[in-house]
């Protein structure tokens, strides 16, 4: 989820043998704002 082209919702997932074991959300921006989101994409 983005608010003018910032994240405020970050989802993760826990994988093992294929199958999704937890899934965690974060929510708090001031969390979110020490991943260094830049508001592009590396992919293009």
């Amino acid at each position: 989820m983005t608010l003018e082209g910032r994240p405020v919702t970050v989802i993760s997932l826990v994988v093992a043998d294929g199958i999704v074991q937890t899934i965690y959300l974060i929510a708090n921006p001031e969390k979110i704002a020490r991943l260094g989101w830049s508001g592009t994409s590396k992919d293009g």
